[in-house]
């Protein structure tokens, strides 16, 4: 589904928020609803930017599709000197993005190792300059450790602090999310199946004729 926020539904600290989208509430505290082209090309306009040049990619090749996508609701929303960089060998993409750090606009997936904020969120610190944002703001850093402290005594609130730096991560656009992924197709003889939108189907709760 789409979504607007780094950290996944049914997550720790996850809060819905999202401040990009049509009609958005005043406190941005819900989900996306619909686009609001009208808001994105007046926004185009009024920076005077819409001539800039703009190179999409490269996207790991799965992704290229995404990368389509891109280019076309750039120049939908008024950008007029846009372009897409292809690439079909996906180590490539990892040494653009990290090791040459050339890449103006480019597109992962990710899947948490563990099941804390921190999977996400710790990529934004000074700490991890990992080339997906090179992004270092010692302020940012603090409330990330607040946040980690907190899990240690309080874990509701330090979901209120994880939910702080999502939003904060957000308001940035230090990434672009764009939809929380998940889909399984399945056989009439699987019975039980439970799907989480962080985890996916829950193999240990399903059974096969």
């Amino acid at each position: 589904m789409p979504t607007c926020q780094v950290l996944p539904p049914n997550f720790p600290g996850y809060q819905p928020y999202c401040p990009y989208t049509k009609n958005p509430t005043p406190d941005g505290r819900g989900e996306w609803s619909a686009p609001d082209l009208v808001a994105g090309r007046a926004l185009v306009a009024k920076s005077g930017k819409a001539a800039t040049k703009i190179v999409v990619g490269p996207f790991s090749p799965r992704l290229n599709p995404v990368a389509h996508y891109v280019v076309g609701l750039l120049r939908e929303i008024g950008f007029t000197n846009v372009s897409e960089k292809d690439e079909t060998d996906g180590r490539q993409v990892f040494k653009a993005i990290l090791e040459d750090k050339n890449v103006q606009m480019g597109a992962f997936e990710l899947v948490q190792d563990v099941p804390v904020p921190d999977t996400f969120l710790a990529g934004f610190t000074c700490a991890e300059p990992d080339g997906f944002t090179n992004y270092c703001d010692p302020a940012f850093d603090a409330l990330v450790k607040e946040a980690r402290d907190l899990q240690l005594t309080d874990a509701a609130s330090a979901a209120d602090r994880w939910a702080a730096v999502d939003r904060k991560v957000t308001d940035l656009a230090l990434w672009v999310p764009m939809v929380n992924e998940g889909s399984d197709f399945v056989s009439a003889r699987l019975g039980n199946y439970q799907y989480n939108l962080s985890y996916g189907i829950l193999l240990d709760q399903a059974w096969v004729k």
